[in-house]
């Protein structure tokens, strides 16, 4: 992305808990219509540096003229990884600023289902199995029982 401006994405489908991550978004930031946590950027350390150096991220609520915006801003050239919680259809953002180059990659945990969920059903014919064999063991020790009643002592 390149330039301030206005985005959105719009989803063929409602989507579930969706992550938005971002790289070099140097003195950049943007301004999103939805609250997110900030799941993970840069520390400063060599070894979590992107391509163009580190940073680190926060987020920013902004309320003007009755409007919020959820602002993430950085320092350096920050990249991470946010989450929106909940269920959505579209995530629209603003760009604070004209930085020359910035990216952003969008993943989601599932889509939103209006169909119940099916649980499974046990079929009748293992109902049947299930008593016939219960009935059967119920048989087989009645006699037992029966025939060691029976039994003749043995005198020897």
């Amino acid at each position: 992305m390149q330039y301030a401006g206005n985005q959105t994405l719009s989803f063929s489908k409602t989507i579930l808990n969706p992550v938005f991550s971002y790289v070099s978004l140097n003195a950049n930031g943007y301004a999103f219509d939805r609250d997110f946590d900030i799941l993970s950027f840069s520390d400063g350390t060599n070894r979590n540096c992107g391509y163009w150096g580190c940073g680190t991220s926060a987020k920013q609520v902004v309320t003007n003229n009755g409007i919020t915006e959820y602002q993430l801003v950085g320092t350096g050239e920050p990249h991470g990884t946010i989450q929106f919680r909940g269920a959505y259809d579209t995530i629209s953002w603003r760009s604070l600023t004209s930085e020359y180059w910035n990216g952003f990659t969008f993943g989601v945990q599932g889509v939103q289902s209006n169909t119940p969920a099916v649980t499974a059903v046990p079929e009748p014919s293992n109902f049947i199995s299930l008593g016939l064999v219960s009935i059967g063991v119920v048989t087989i020790l009645k006699k037992r029982r029966i025939a060691s009643k029976n039994k003749p002592l043995d005198r020897n």
